[in-house]
């Protein structure tokens, strides 16, 4: 799994534990390994479906060493093939541009090294996420307008990065829209604060902040912060946020589905 890396100690913490818990689902007949015995087992046998994880940013190595790295583990457990998943939620930059330059690196080393071994890379994990917004929606413990008990008069804002490509933006407006909810982003406008302003203009005395963060980190934190001055400026508003996906309990259930079922591909949609 290829996520973008952070330098906040929180955000690489959980990005240990999504990888652990999604090697346990893909491998549920088998006892989590030490640290010792995932050494052993990259000097001896593999068993199982392993999980590693690499960062396009902040790694002591670039990407492309990286999965170079992770390349020669592989083939010396006897195994012909590494799949790659970058689990970036919108097709920004680093989806479109940067990741694959970093593999097409890899891959041109690895023709030149070993040409039997196959790398792989999976459609981004948001492209799975919107094909599916209903079912992350009700993650989120959200039920559909119109369903029995639910409030017409509650807002819903998918807050998330935000690109400056504008392909990526369309897409957040798609995704957002699929489950009811209004969109609004961390680096472009319309801002969170714009958002919320707009909805209590138009009536709404309660709004949910979903946010489309895979982990807590730098950003999560300010947002947050910016949730409790927009909490003062509006004191008659409900205003409530639902954490990063990696703290849903069936987030890594989904993304081992993906990597169990999802047909490769070597270019990036």
């Amino acid at each position: 799994m290829i996520t973008h890396g952070s330098r906040n100690v929180r955000s690489q913490q959980s990005a240990e534990q999504l990888r652990s818990r999604i090697e346990s689902y893909l491998n549920p007949d088998l006892s989590p390994p030490s640290t010792e015995q995932r050494i052993g087992q990259r000097i001896g046998q593999c068993t199982g479906q392993r999980i590693e994880h690499a960062v396009l940013e902040g790694g002591t190595t670039p990407l492309h060493v990286q999965i170079l790295h992770h390349a020669a583990h592989a083939r010396v457990e006897g195994l012909g093939r590494l799949q790659l998943l970058p689990l970036f939620l919108m097709p920004g930059v680093h989806v479109m541009e940067d990741l694959p330059q970093e593999v097409a690196l890899a891959q041109k080393q690895l023709v030149d090294r070993d040409p039997s071994f196959n790398l792989s890379t999976l459609p981004y994990l948001g492209h799975h996420l919107q094909t599916r917004p209903q079912s992350l929606a009700s993650a989120w413990g959200i039920e559909p307008e119109g369903a029995a008990g639910v409030s017409s008069g509650v807002a819903k804002i998918v807050l998330s990065h935000g690109s400056r490509r504008s392909d990526s933006t369309v897409l957040s407006e798609q995704f957002a829209a699929s489950i009811g909810a209004s969109s609004a982003y961390w680096s472009i406008e319309p801002s969170l604060a714009q958002t919320v302003e707009r909805l209590f203009t138009e009536g709404y005395e309660e709004i949910q902040v979903l946010l489309y963060f895979l982990f807590r980190g730098g950003i999560t934190a300010a947002i947050e912060e910016s949730i409790v001055g927009l909490r003062q400026s509006y004191p008659g508003l409900n205003l409530t946020c639902k954490s990063t996906l990696d703290h849903i309990p069936e987030f890594p259930k989904f993304i081992a589905d993906v990597l169990q079922n999802t047909t490769v591909q070597n270019s990036f949609p």
